[in-house]
């Protein structure tokens, strides 16, 4: 699954993997990852780095809202292959 936005400090990205691993970013540069869980239409996650922001995303139709101390709030859904 792939979800993007631009904002106003740089773009957020987000993808999840089918082995369970994501890759976010705010920014270009900073490109966070780690692992997540999936319950119903909730994503866990778990990354090295506390840092991140975020801990929880939750699906809703065509966009992410994520869900943490730094969030970005929303992002839309680009590709959607995710399953459970």
């Amino acid at each position: 699954m792939a979800a993007d936005r631009e904002a106003p400090v740089g773009w957020v990205r987000f993808y999840a993997y089918s082995d369970s691993t994501f890759e976010y970013s705010l920014r270009l540069r900073t490109i966070f990852r780690g692992t997540y869980g999936c319950k119903d239409d909730t994503l866990i996650l778990s990354c090295s780095d506390q840092n991140i922001g975020i801990d929880t995303v939750i699906i809703q139709e065509s966009s992410l809202k994520f869900l943490g101390k730094q969030s970005p709030l929303f992002a839309g859904i680009t590709i959607n292959k995710l399953t459970h």
